[in-house]
């Protein structure tokens, strides 16, 4: 009966996994998303949508121009995001969301420190940032800061230069108390061949 019950939740959890691997994405002509964490119905209500946990929901939805990429978190926890990029023209790329917005590009060994960050390098790519709007110091980190949902990335897709991509995606807790999402469900760091794959339908990579 053991093995019975480890043989289902394997393959409970291939399915799942399986279910998240996007691949092709929605492709609308004209998005006009508001970059602000908000994550309005309205704006991704055409988007590939994929349930990575009851309180963490991915977007993904293409113009002629842009790759968004949504990420919405609902669990009270307040979030940063690293979103990785990988392709054969770029190599890969690492897009930084939190207070501040920063890029690295990315060799053979890495971490969270190593290459450094130059913040505020965003060239071709937006997201919204997380803002402290009060510094009283008896407040808490949550109460201090101006609420939002998650994050909204907008990328030119002649930043990526590539119709197929791999996707990692870091989810993280600003105080690293919450145990960290990661998409997809099992995928690592190190490892390319287990992220996520997407095909971008239009190409617009020699727009200056």
């Amino acid at each position: 009966m053991k093995i019975f019950k480890k043989y289902i939740a394997l393959i409970l959890l291939i399915l799942l996994v399986s279910c998240n691997d996007v691949n092709e994405i929605p492709l609308k002509s004209n998005i006009e998303i508001q970059i602000d964490g908000l994550l309005r119905e309205k704006d991704w209500e055409d988007s590939k949508i994929i349930t990575l946990k009851p309180s963490t929901t991915l977007f993904y939805i293409e113009d002629e121009v842009n790759l968004f990429i949504g990420i919405r978190n609902t669990d009270s926890i307040n979030r940063y995001i690293d979103l990785y990029i990988n392709n054969d023209s770029i190599g890969t790329i690492n897009l930084h969301a939190s207070m501040q917005l920063g890029e690295r590009l990315l060799g053979d060994h890495w971490n969270d420190t190593i290459p450094t960050w130059d913040w505020g390098n965003n060239k071709d790519w937006i997201s919204n940032n997380v803002e402290i709007v009060n510094h009283n110091e008896n407040m808490s980190f949550q109460e201090s800061i101006a609420p939002y949902e998650g994050f909204e990335f907008k990328i030119l897709k002649r930043k990526i230069k590539s119709k197929k991509n791999r996707i990692r995606i870091e989810i993280k807790d600003f105080l690293g108390e919450a145990q960290d999402i990661v998409y997809p469900l099992d995928s690592e760091r190190n490892n390319k061949e287990n992220w996520n794959t997407i095909n971008i339908k239009s190409q617009m990579i020699n727009e200056k």
